[in-house]
Order: C-alpha cells, then sequence, then structure tokens
C-alpha cells in the first residue's frame, strides 16, 4: 500500500469542496506538480482522504482541528499505512499540536515518514503576570469562593430529595447567629428582601409557610411563589460563586497546562524533530506581522483635551469646562492607560487568533520547539528567497491598476468582491511558496529521501537541484536526520582543480502508463 501525503490547509484556507484551486485541493497546481514528482510510492489525497477543518484565526480552533486529524492520524495507524504530513500557515501549528497530543496521549506515530510546516508561525504561550505567589493567592481565594456554593447546593439538595414536613434550614442545634453572604448566602438576601424568617426548634422558619398542613420542602419549593424565590435565589447564589471560583482557579491551571506543554515540547521533539522539515522566508509577511504584534506601542484611545470654539454649537459647551477641568486630568492619567491598554489586548490577540484564558504570546518562531543552545535551521537559500520577493513584486505590481478600478468603483462592497477576484494570492509570499517549483521540489525530495534513503543519491546533477539538496542536506542535519547525507564525487576539472559534485535527489516521474495502472 503506498504512503499517503495529507495535506493540512492553514488559516482563512478552508473550502468544503475537495477539487479547486487552493493549494491543498485536488487539481490545484500544487497537486499536479507534487504527482509529477513523487514515485509510486507516494500516493495523493483523493476525495475521501482529504482532511478539512475551519481554518479560523484562533487558539481553540487550531486544536480542535488537531484532534480531528488525530482520530485520522490513528486510523492510519491501525491500517498501518505509511503518511506524510504538508501544512501551510497555521496548518503547520495544527501539525504541531497533533504531535503533542500524541506524545501526551502516549500514542506511537510510528507510521509518520515525513512532515513539513510551509511559512508556519509557532506561537509560544506564556501566563500573564503569573509567579507563585499570585497562584497561591488565587488558588485560596478560588477555594474559599467555593465553600459557600457547596453549602448552599448541599441544603438545595436536601431540601429537594430529602423528605421534611416543614421548611426548615438547619436544626436548633447549629443554627447560624447571623446572615452572611458567605455562610448563608440565600439566607442573607431573603433577609435583605425583607421575606420573613423566624428561628424554630426545626430549624429557619421561611415565610409565612405553615407547617401544620402536610407539605414537604419539596411542595413548597416547587409549587409556591416564594418557593420559586428561594429556588432561584440558591441557583444563582451557585451559579455566582462557582464562576467567581473558576475566575480565580482558571489562570492557575491554564498555566500548570502551558508548563505541561513545555515539558511535552521536549518529548515531542526527541521523538519527531528528525522527521521535521521547516520552509519559510525571512520576508514572510505573517510572520513578521505576528511578530509586530508582540510590541506594538500603538495607542487606540484619544485623550481627553476641551475642542476648540470653531463651530457656534461649541460656544453652547462652555457651561461644560469645569467639568472638563475636574474630569480630563482623572481620565488621561488614570483611565485612558486601563482603556488603551485592554483595547490594545484586544486587538492583538485577535490578531494572533490568541483566545487561551490568561495567556499571552511571548514568542513567534519558525522552529516548534525552543533552540536554546542548538543551531536551529535556517530559512530558505537567499536565491531562492530573493526569487519569491522578486515574483511577489511583480505580481504586486500587475494588480496595483486593478485596484486603482476597484476604488473608484460605485460601491465598496462590490470592491471588495472584485478584489478578492483580482488578487490571485501570489502578491504576498506567505500565500505564493508553492507556486515556486523550487518549494515543490524540496518537498518532494524530503518525502523521497524519508520513504527511501537509498533514493535519495539516485540523480543526475544540475547546478539547481545540487544548491536545493545541499541546502536540505544541512536543514535535516540540524534537527538530527542521518537519512539525508549526500554522497560525494570528485573529479578533475580541465585546469587541474579538484571539485566537488553532491549528487541530489531528482525523483522520478510517472510514466503515462504507471499513471494510467
Amino acid at each position: 500500500m503506498p504512503d499517503l501525503l495529507l495535506p493540512v490547509h492553514g488559516t482563512f484556507g478552508a473550502r468544503r469542496e475537495d477539487r479547486g484551486e487552493n493549494w491543498w485541493q485536488i487539481g490545484s497546481p500544487f497537486y499536479e506538480g507534487m504527482r509529477q514528482r513523487l514515485p509510486r510510492s507516494v500516493s495523493l489525497t483523493e476525495n475521501e482522504e482529504m482532511f478539512h477543518w475551519s481554518g479560523e484565526n484562533s487558539e481553540r480552533a487550531r486544536i480542535k482541528a488537531a484532534l480531528e486529524l488525530l482520530d485520522r492520524l490513528k486510523a492510519l495507524e491501525s491500517e498501518g499505512r505509511g503518511y506524510h504530513l504538508i501544512g501551510h500557515s497555521h496548518g503547520g501549528s495544527v501539525i504541531w499540536h497533533t504531535l503533542r497530543m500524541a506524545t501526551l496521549g502516549k500514542i506511537g506515530l510510528e507510521h509518520l515518514r515525513s512532515w513539513t510546516t510551509v511559512g508556519t508561525p509557532f506561537l509560544r504561550h506564556k501566563t500573564r503576570r503569573t509567579s507563585r505567589f499570585t497562584n497561591i493567592l488565587r488558588i485560596f481565594l478560588g477555594l474559599v469562593l467555593i465553600k459557600p456554593a457547596w453549602l448552599t447546593a448541599v441544603t438545595l439538595f436536601d431540601l429537594l430529595f430529602r423528605p421534611h414536613s416543614a421548611v426548615g434550614l438547619g436544626n436548633a442545634h447549629n443554627l447560624p447567629k447571623t446572615f452572611t453572604f458567605y455562610e448563608t448566602p440565600v439566607l442573607r438576601l431573603l433577609e435583605l428582601l425583607r421575606v420573613p424568617l423566624e428561628r424554630s426548634e426545626s430549624g429557619i422558619r421561611i415565610g409565612t409557610f405553615d407547617s401544620s398542613f402536610e407539605h414537604t420542602s419539596f411542595e413548597f419549593l416547587v409549587t409556591t411563589p416564594l418557593g420559586w424565590l428561594v429556588l432561584c435565589l440558591a441557583l444563582a447564589v451557585i451559579f455566582i460563586y462557582l464562576n467567581l471560583s473558576v475566575f480565580f482557579l482558571r489562570p492557575v491551571i491554564e498555566s500548570w497546562q502551558l508548563w505541561a506543554e513545555n515539558r511535552l515540547e521536549r518529548r515531542t521533539q526527541s521523538l519527531y524533530s528528525s522527521r521535521w522539515l521547516g520552509l519559510w522566508s525571512p520576508d514572510d509577511e505573517a510572520i513578521n506581522g505576528l511578530r509586530a504584534t508582540l510590541d506594538l506601542s500603538m495607542s487606540f484611545v484619544s485623550r481627553m483635551v476641551p475642542h476648540d470654539r470653531v463651530l457656534f454649537s461649541d460656544y453652547a459647551t462652555v457651561t461644560l469646562q469645569p467639568y472638563y477641568w475636574v474630569l480630563t486630568p482623572l481620565f488621561n492619567s488614570i483611565l485612558r492607560p486601563f482603556l488603551d491598554n485592554a483595547v490594545r489586548s484586544l486587538v492583538v490577540k485577535s490578531a494572533q487568533g490568541n483566545n487561551r484564558p490568561g495567556a499571552e504570546v511571548v514568542q513567534v518562531s519558525t522552529v516548534p520547539w525552543i533552540t536554546e543552545g542548538a543551531t536551529p535551521p535556517g530559512p530558505l537559500p537567499d536565491w531562492l528567497n530573493h526569487r519569491l520577493v522578486q515574483d511577489a513584486n511583480e505580481s504586486t505590481r500587475k494588480t496595483i491598476p486593478k485596484l486603482r478600478g476597484i476604488l473608484a468603483g460605485p460601491s465598496l462592497a462590490s470592491g471588495l468582491k472584485s478584489w478578492r477576484k483580482a488578487s490571485s494570492g501570489r502578491e504576498l509570499i506567505h500565500t505564493s511558496y508553492f507556486d515556486h517549483n523550487e518549494v515543490l521540489d524540496l518537498i518532494a525530495m524530503h518525502i523521497v529521501g524519508s520513504c527511501d534513503a537509498a533514493l535519495w543519491p539516485k540523480a543526475g546533477i544540475s547546478q539547481h537541484r545540487l544548491e536545493l539538496a545541499h541546502w536540505l542536506a544541512e536543514a535535516k542535519r540540524r534537527v538530527g536526520s542521518q537519512q539525508f547525507e549526500l554522497p560525494i564525487a570528485r573529479y578533475s576539472s580541465a585546469s587541474g582543480a579538484e571539485k566537488i559534485l553532491r549528487f541530489p535527489i531528482r525523483p522520478r516521474r510517472r510514466t503515462n502508463s504507471e499513471r494510467a495502472a
């Protein structure tokens, strides 16, 4: 059974159809280019095998997609079928999340031959303003706030599901001396609402309910208006105190999870780093744009200043000047910085797709794991990156006249719709990687070398492929792979100087008869 090539699209790349022009769809230039480059031992994804996810710019969406992808990989593992993963943009993040989940669940992905990420910004999270003292304080407050919710829930359960001949809370031996929002929040609320509360031998009598009738507390709670009030107050108290407790405990839980993920990251790296290939440009707009959000200093809330009296209506605001004198210093020095930070945080987290509670992105990396003390793989070769930049600039130059015509149109909505049709994606490096044959060659060489190391050195020689093969071998060496060693052939040139040739892989193209088979 041939290995399966499984593409994973990135943010905003989702489509319902399996066929189309997007790079990961069947029939796209990437799809056809890989069909020509890969040997028969690797098959491309067909309709029923295509992987779909929402493509939302959200950490939750990416983690959810990783769970779905892991289910897909477990099915391939059970079949004993080899597979190769290719992720573009945050599709690479989805793959990395999947590998970490597999490591956490002790699920061996033995048949994962290779995984490639293209233009992927790996986000590293850290809990905001976390220290040991603040975590201890949050745990203390969270546990303290659980007690009122627990006591209320136990009492409510007792009244509803245990027979009582009278509506009483407690008994004569443990009656509370005072009603508080901590020990007895429901009774305190009833007291504030002027509901009669009477202490008796059987407990605390609520309202004017006559216990001489053969009614139970359950009937009182579900059949009388006062009982409905008590029931609603009890549920509200449980809900509020639980949410307050979660408010304090959630950042602590998240910080523990992030700490566990960092430890898990090292284990995942040791298992899967040698099978990884990362392709990215130092001029990638998405990666650099996300990095720019880490130290965004833009102000979103303006300072409060009195308006100059320019319009006639401005003279009617003269009476407001004393308020400006009082409020302006308070707003500009206290309220404005707070609002500005809140809005900036909201904008940054939205751009990053960071909806993890209490966490912030502290690093945008092109390598999935922490590379302290190690030499990480580098970006694409300079000459290839220069070609990507030139092609993007040329495509932008051709698109500008179309943009001018769209902006001059009668409707902004129709203009935006026309712009989406006019834009080819080649205007950005981030969305044009797969339009370059050299990128497809690198991916194909990585896949072929991962399948069978014996195929790696078998090919003719060209300067173009020689440089790509040399770069790929160095990138794989830096992640600990020994499968991409290049053999060396020596010969003497006409001048007598000895030259060294390294043999790159040129994947065998399928013949028409092989395709028909």
